[in-house]
């Protein structure tokens, strides 16, 4: 329930600084919240911007999505062999 109600304020801090378009901020902010990521974020920049201000931070979370994929996978393997076992 915290962990929501402080994801919702940073959003609405977010929402504020997306309508200055200064990417700096932007990204700066997704990095003190600990509670966004830029996936959260794109959906609140202008149209005009464009992603390529946030190739690092996307790359982060494809990284980070990736090492999720591959615990999961590690996970089902250990599954697997227990259940051959």
């Amino acid at each position: 329930r915290d962990r929501r109600l402080r994801q919702k304020l940073w959003l609405a801090i977010m929402r504020s600084q997306a309508a200055t378009g200064d990417v700096q901020k932007i990204t700066g902010l997704i990095k003190e919240s600990q509670e966004l990521t830029v996936r959260d974020v794109l959906p609140l920049v202008p149209d005009t911007m464009t992603i390529d201000a946030f190739q690092a931070e996307i790359c982060e979370c494809l990284d980070s999505y990736e090492t999720q994929i591959e615990t999961l996978r590690s996970e089902m393997e250990d599954h697997r062999r227990a259940l051959k076992a």
